[in-house]
């Protein structure tokens, strides 16, 4: 069983609206946790937000490891936190998990910033770094986010691999990182084996959604034993597709990515060659 600790909303594509249907469409038992509750992505004008109390998420997680046999829980995908005191609930049950079960797949996607601004307060971002990262065995964060870790602005493989070596977890992939001058784009993984990367041409816009999405589909493909060439391939791919696709910045058209996606994860991966 896979569970999804982020945000969701109830109408377009972000958070849980992302991961949700690809963990699915993957064949994986799926269970989530909602950290913030919004009627949308703020883009749309929205404002109000329902953030789930540390209390009720610490009798959830509680109720939810009474419920599964020890070491049921095969991997988490930790998204967009609402506070500093979900950290507090959410560090310890990744440790009590990783005990029962040393193979435990832990994806953060730190989701604080882009567009060269930070959209969490401060001390989520400090308490998150300090105590979240470090127990993650893939860190996804955005070339924004990336930089803000790393305390200076990323500009190419080589400092990603620093910030790989400084925050010393097994996998990081870096996405969206910006070569202006040629308008290019790159996303890169580096794993232990060593490191992929991907560059395709920029998108005049973001698209709200896409590093959700490429952050749980991601993670699928390494889950159902992708090398990390292929899972990289793959997803960068599919994904550019769901936002050439997209008529809005405010909304992640999946639909067609989503059935490729599908034909991929269901097939022989030790086949695959890239995106071939």
């Amino acid at each position: 069983m896979i569970l999804s600790i982020q945000s969701d909303v109830l109408h377009g594509v972000v958070g849980q609206q992302a991961a949700k249907p690809l963990y699915q469409g993957a064949g994986f038992q799926l269970g989530a946790i909602d950290t913030v509750t919004m009627a949308a992505h703020p883009g749309f004008g929205t404002t109000h937000r329902l953030i789930m109390p540390p209390e009720d998420m610490a009798a959830l997680l509680s109720e939810c490891d009474h419920l599964l046999p020890s070491g049921a829980l095969t991997a988490l995908h930790i998204g967009y936190l609402g506070s500093a005191a979900q950290i507090d609930v959410i560090t310890p049950f990744i440790k009590a998990q990783r005990a029962a079960n040393p193979h435990l797949s832990v994806l953060i996607d730190p989701v604080f910033g882009d567009g060269g601004r930070t959209y969490v307060a401060d001390d989520i971002i400090q308490h998150m770094t300090e105590t979240l990262l470090p127990l993650a065995t893939l860190l996804t964060p955005n070339h924004f986010e990336a930089s803000y870790l790393a305390g200076r602005r990323l500009t190419d493989e080589e400092d990603i691999e620093q910030l790989y070596r400084q925050l010393g977890v097994p996998s990081l992939c870096v996405t969206g990182l910006t070569d202006e001058a040629h308008m290019m784009v790159t996303d890169c993984l580096f794993t232990t084996s060593g490191v992929v990367s991907v560059s395709h041409r920029a998108q005049p816009h973001g698209i709200s959604g896409a590093g959700d999405a490429f952050a749980a589909m991601l993670h699928c493909f390494l889950l159902r034993g992708a090398s990390a060439d292929v899972a990289l391939h793959q997803t960068s791919h599919l994904i550019n597709q769901m936002v050439t696709d997209s008529k809005s910045p405010s909304t992640l058209e999946m639909a067609n990515g989503l059935h490729s996606f599908q034909d991929v994860i269901g097939s022989d991966l030790s086949d695959l060659t890239h995106h071939g």
